[in-house]
């Protein structure tokens, strides 16, 4: 009778374990988190106006500030002649942004960045205006390892564009927690929701897939892999590069699965570890390339920032082969393949040249679930009526 309690005891517990055991869980789904809303605007009503004279107009909207941020013009010595205007504004608590610049006069490669019309969530990292708030909910700066799970949602629509653009993520690291400028060792990474006639810098590392959430319905999306080691004054730079640009729509990424992804990238091309250095910010935006006439339009009806108390660390990452590329950003578009999925999976890379290869597999699989269930359900049943038999 012992030795049948205690199998009974055992199968009980196997049982719940079963119950309990899931796939890879759907990243915050089942969590209760805390969302900061940038868009719709706390403020209406908002005017950011940017020129080749006058480059820069911080404006707080709330939660965030924007700014159109013509910044590849500020370093031009002669602007004289340069002409048009960069104006961000929130009528109805929407963004919009409208760009038409003349530069005629001016000569530059065509992947010159001319500005980036973007929304900042945080502190630059050459500083902020006094003014610019930062919720407590998501307080940045902070150390990458104290960061809970963060998801980001944007809805979007490209309306007009004529020269080479991207609408992007670009997330500040550093070292230090200082807005002193970017310096070596610092790491910059952005996330190309769309993109037209451009590629990053650098060269394609890797392909993996992620699970993104497009127009609801979450999808195992390939994404590009592009590093470029010495950026600027030579900070490292990442890119994550949708393959299939999205013109058009509402788009949800999990920040904390590609936060993981670049920390394997970061110690082996720095030594550095990931969790020890700063988020400065996160901003989000559109790229503006040289053309000599400019004429691009984009509005913003939702951006949200979620966090989440109990982060949903990796659990499993696979590796195969894919191609390389280098060079300057030049005229390329590469289609994807999704296929629906009704998790948040870990990245699933695709690279044999990534120094950074693992290959792990943690998770209980859900197919073995059902028949432990079966199984305990009917040896429980048994040893039940076993027991009755005995009285």
């Amino acid at each position: 009778m012992a030795r049948n309690n205690l199998v009974t005891v055992f199968l009980l517990a196997l049982l719940i374990l079963a119950l309990t055991a899931e796939a890879t869980p759907l990243h915050g789904s089942s969590l209760s988190g805390e969302e900061i809303v940038i868009i719709p605007s706390q403020m209406n009503n908002v005017v950011a106006n940017a020129t080749p004279q006058h480059p820069f107009d911080t404006v707080s909207i709330g939660n965030a500030s924007i700014d159109p941020c013509l910044w590849g013009l500020s370093n031009i010595r002669n602007r004289t002649g340069l002409n048009g205007y960069s104006v961000m504004t929130i009528n109805d608590h929407v963004l919009r942004a409208e760009t038409d610049l003349d530069l005629e006069k001016l000569e530059l490669p065509p992947w010159r960045v001319i500005g980036y019309n973007e929304i900042i969530y945080g502190l630059k990292p050459w500083g902020m205006p006094p003014w610019h708030k930062i919720p407590s909910t998501l307080k940045l700066p902070m150390k990458i390892k104290d960061l809970p799970e963060i998801t980001l949602t944007t809805q979007y629509r490209i309306e007009r564009v004529n020269t080479g653009l991207d609408l992007a993520y670009d997330i500040w690291i550093k070292q230090e927690n200082k807005t002193d400028g970017v310096h070596p060792g610092d790491v910059e990474i952005m996330i190309w929701l769309y993109h037209n006639h451009v590629h990053p810098a650098g060269r394609q590392v890797a392909t993996i897939t992620l699970p993104t959430k497009i127009n609801g319905t979450i999808t195992n999306t390939k994404w590009q892999v592009w590093i470029y080691p010495h950026m600027g004054t030579g900070w490292l730079y990442i890119a994550y590069i949708i393959d299939n640009p999205i013109k058009k729509g509402e788009v949800t990424i999990n920040l904390t699965q590609i936060l993981t992804h670049t920390s394997r990238i970061v110690q082996q091309t720095l030594g550095e570890k990931l969790g020890e250095m700063y988020m400065m910010s996160i901003e989000l935006g559109t790229e503006i390339f040289y053309n000599k006439q400019i004429h691009v339009e984009w509005t913003m009806t939702k951006y949200t920032i979620k966090t989440y108390k109990q982060p949903q660390h990796p659990n499993q990452t696979t590796i195969t082969n894919t191609t390389q590329t280098t060079g300057k950003p030049t005229t390329t578009t590469t289609p994807s393949s999704q296929t629906s999925n009704n998790t948040w999976r870990t990245p699933t890379e695709t690279n044999s040249t990534a120094p950074y290869k693992t290959t792990s597999n943690n998770q209980w699989p859900i197919w073995w679930t059902i028949p432990i269930i079966i199984g305990a359900l009917i040896i429980i049943t048994a040893l039940i009526k076993t027991k009755r038999t005995y009285k």
